[in-house]
């Protein structure tokens, strides 16, 4: 699968994207994976302390957002595109 980082998470895992073969039945299996690989640095804005998915995380599986369904237990196979980014504040007045 390929994944995708935006904004911040960029520093953390020092790459826009990258190709995912380990098995990931799920999301929460992919990011406790990146988690391990990504360190507490990529953990604090992706899982809270518990191991749920963080409120300031937004994670798309093919476009659509893992809360609008199963959250963390949103499927995953070999060809999904996983996009991970925090949110974006901002704009103009």
């Amino acid at each position: 699968m390929k994944i995708q980082y935006f904004a911040n998470l960029r520093d953390c895992t020092h790459t826009s994207q990258e190709e995912y073969s380990a098995p990931a039945p799920n999301v929460a299996v992919l990011l406790n994976d990146l988690c391990r690989k990504y360190g507490q640095e990529f953990r604090k804005w992706v899982l809270t302390p518990e191991g749920d998915l963080c409120n300031i995380a937004i994670i798309l599986v093919n476009g659509r957002d893992v809360r609008d369904g199963s959250c963390l237990k949103t499927p995953l196979s070999p060809q999904d595109v996983v996009c991970i980014f925090p949110p974006v504040a901002g704009g103009s007045d």
